[in-house]
């Protein structure tokens, strides 16, 4: 799993927004917005777990 997390405002805490991983047996990107709403994005699947990550991270 890869996560990118931001702070928005030095007051508040550190928040996930993109988070790339393969854990419902398919790579994708959880795109987490401030306001709650959430977006999958499925990623074609290279059949090797560095590789997939590696693609991920490229978007």
């Amino acid at each position: 799993m890869i996560q990118l997390e931001c702070q928005f405002a030095e007051e508040e805490g550190w928040l996930a927004v993109i988070r790339a991983d393969d854990f419902h047996d398919l790579p994708h990107l959880d795109i987490l917005y401030p306001s709650g709403e959430k977006q999958k994005v499925w990623l074609r699947d290279l059949g090797d777990d560095k590789m997939n990550m590696k693609e991920a991270r490229r978007i």
